[in-house]
Formats: structure tokens, sequence, C-alpha cells
């Protein structure tokens, strides 16, 4: 509501195909270029930092690309470099001098006095015309420079740009199983393995479908506490223990998980940003999906998202004994709800899919007895997901969860009535999964 208030584009914006912005792009090549217009493009780019702000990194990373087209096509129409702007002003300031010589020697022996100061005249109105347009060119530069530093150094634009990015990669590797091998398959869910070049990296997918609606399967992955009392364990490898350490924004927190190992290994830690992403516009390239990203955090990013939060009380990371920290560098969890998607196999519920890549430290283990490991695991999590779903709707730790983080679940129930779902549809019962 907040990003509806200061930006009536939205609407507008969500139902426009990508491909709409690379044609505009290119239609600016037939005019001139304006100051004012370079500062509309300006503010096209704080309008872009605001919907990062308020958790619509998508919608900014579709302003950032008109602007990022608009700033390629004056290139193409002006490729000249300041160095070389001042180069032509000094030029131009040899030729004027040289012609006001010119015209001083033509004067003194030009006989027709009336005819050498109409002459002079025209001469000095055609300069001042000059001028005034290398101002102006110059001003455009300028802004258009402005432009180019903000795409290039703005922090907010750069991480919008990187998740987005980021984004985009997870959905095209989910979007087919070429080059995953198919590890197990039961009626609700599938789980398979890739290798990776990197030995010590191991990647594992896992998703089905789950009759539960959106809302139910976000408030499940958003109450951190609670996920070590329904995670799957196996072989003696399980989640014990799970806190959210600091909220950055209504979509984004850092976690702190605590996994445990079957003796003689020491138990591991994951600490890891968790980004939400809403790409439920209407004109979205795949489908219209709920996007959170997964990864290993390091002390430095984890400040560094401090101060772009903007916070100053926050927790520090406490360091743990006889734990070995694991890495994730990449993850992600994607939803995509029938009720929005045409075409789906079924028309209710939501398809989830599951995507890590994690080195768990375990050098002295073989790479196949770790596979083995995270595999079996990763096989019940859409059934433990399933089963735990099921019961927000009538669990009193739930109820009260909702009402603790209602900033939360009623930015989830506005997003998703505009998105088209109804209220039943939203809030149903799944009676179906007990």
């Amino acid at each position: 509501l907040k990003v509806l208030a200061f930006f009536g584009r939205i609407e507008m914006m969500e139902e426009q195909p990508q491909e709409l912005i690379v044609e505009e792009g290119l239609l600016r090549s037939s005019h001139e270029f304006t100051v004012d217009e370079v500062k509309g493009e300006i503010t096209k780019l704080e309008d872009a930092i605001e919907l990062f702000k308020n958790d619509r990194c998508m919608l900014a990373r579709q302003l950032i690309d008109e602007v990022r087209g608009y700033v390629n096509t004056f290139r193409a129409k002006h490729p000249q470099t300041e160095q070389q702007h001042q180069e032509e002003d000094a030029h131009a300031d040899g030729d004027q001098k040289q012609e006001e010589e010119e015209q001083k020697q033509g004067e003194e022996g030009e006989k027709d006095a009336s005819t050498t100061l109409t002459s002079s005249k025209e001469s000095d109105e055609s300069n001042d015309e000059n001028q005034q347009e290398q101002i102006q060119e110059e001003e455009v530069l300028k802004q258009v420079e402005v432009l180019e530093g903000m795409l290039e150094a703005n922090e907010f634009i750069t991480t919008a740009v990187a998740y987005s990015d980021e984004v985009a990669k997870i959905r095209e590797q989910l979007s087919t199983t070429e080059g995953w091998t198919l590890q197990k398959r039961n009626e609700f869910s599938a789980t398979y393995y890739r290798s990776e070049p990197e030995p010590n990296l191991h990647t594992v997918r896992v998703e089905g479908w789950m009759n539960s609606p959106l809302f139910e399967v976000l408030a499940i992955l958003f109450e951190v506490d609670m996920h070590h009392r329904w995670m799957p364990r196996a072989l003696g490898l399980g989640l014990t223990n799970s806190q959210k350490v600091a909220t950055f924004s209504t979509t984004k927190m850092l976690v702190d998980f605590h996994v445990s190992c079957p003796w003689p290994f020491s138990n591991r830690r994951i600490i890891a940003s968790v980004i939400g992403i809403d790409c439920m516009g209407k004109a979205e390239k795949y489908r219209r999906q709920i996007v959170v990203l997964l990864k290993s955090c390091s002390r430095e990013e984890y400040l560094r998202m401090v101060s772009q939060a903007g916070l100053t009380d926050y927790n520090e990371i406490e360091e743990v004994s006889n734990v070995v920290e694991i890495d994730m560098p990449f993850g992600a969890i994607v939803l995509t709800p029938a009720e929005v998607n045409e075409g789906m196999e079924r028309d209710t519920g939501t398809y989830v899919q599951v995507l890590n890549t994690v080195d768990p430290k375990l050098d002295s283990l073989p790479s196949c007895a770790i596979n083995i490991g995270l595999r079996q695991v990763a096989h019940f999590l859409i059934d433990r997901m399933r089963v735990e779903a099921a019961k927000v709707h009538d669990s009193e730790d739930y109820a009260q969860r909702i009402e603790e983080h209602s900033e939360f679940y009623q930015f989830i129930e506005e997003r998703m009535k505009e998105c088209g779902y109804t209220q039943s549809q939203s809030t149903s019962k799944s009676s179906t999964e007990q």
C-alpha cells in the first residue's frame, strides 16, 4: 500500500512485457535529449530505489532497465566522451578567434560600412545560438553522467540488479530437468541431484505439490524458530535449532541454523540471508511466483545489510565452539501458486521447488556418502512441509504468530488480493492434507 501511494505506475508496469522496454529505448533515438527529460530518468531511478526498499525488487529492476536503455541510446547517439567535448570546445574557441580576426581584417578593407555591420551582427547571433546549444548539450551530458553514476555505484540499485539476476538464474535452472539426475519420486514430490565441478559442492533439488494456498506455505517458512520442529531428519542428519538473527525489511532477514551430524563429526551451522522476491506481476517471463533467495552470509555482508537497512539496534552473530560453519553459495525456494497461473496441472495449491548448493565441510567423507545423506533428508522435505502447512489454519501457535507478526501477514494478504486471489483462496482450509 505504501508503494501504491507513492508510485501510481505499478499496475501498468506489472502488465508491461519486458520486450516493450527495449522497443521504447530504440524509439528514443529519433528525438533530441533534453535536460528535463534526463532529470525525469533520475527521478525514475529514485523511484526504483523506493520500490526496492519496499520489497518490490523486480519492479525496481524494470525501472532500472528502462533507465539503462535510455543511457545506452544516448551514448549511441552521442558517443563523444567529456574529454572529446572539451577538445571540441577548445577547437571551437580557436575557430571563433580566427573568424573574428579574419572579420576584423575584412572590415578594415571593406568600403561599405553598413554591409559590414550587418554581417557582423548576423555572425554574433549565430555564435550566441551555438553557445546556447553547447551549454544545453553540456548540461544534458552532466545529467546523463549522474544517471551513469547511480547505475554503477548506488548500493540499492546494484543490489536490486544482483538479486534480480540471481532470480533469473534460479528460475531458468528450475524450468527444466536437463542436467539433473532423478534420485527419488513418489506421488507428492521428486528429488534430483546435480554434480558440480568443485568436488566439495553438492547440489540437491526437491519439488512437489502442496494443497495449501500460498499464504499458509509462506507462514511455515516465515516462522523460522519453528523450523526445527518439522524439518526432516535422516541418518543422524537434521536441523536441531533455528532462529532469526535480524530483520532487514518485511521480506528480508538473517537466519541461524544448527544441524546435527552423526558421530564422529562435529555439528554444523549455517548463517544465511533470506531474501523474498515478489515475481507476481502479470507480465512475468516465467510463471507468477515468489522466489526466496538463500545464501550463506559472512559477518561483513551482514554488517553491509544492516547499514543498508538503516538498523541502529541489531544482534551480533554469536560465536559457537565445537561447531563447523558450512557454506551455501547458492540456494532458493520457489513458490508457484496455481490460483493465479493458468495452464498448470492443478487449479489450486502451491507448487514448491527447493534448490540448494552446499559445502558441508566434510572433506574426510567420500562425496557419494555425503550425497546419499543430503538426498535422504531433502526427499522428505516437501512431505514435512505439506503436513506443517495443513496445521496453520487451525493451530493456536500459528494464530498467535500471525497476530504477533501482523505487518508481514497483512503485507502478504494485501499482495495476494492485488494478484487476483479471492478471500477463500488465500485462507482456505487444507483439510485434505491432514
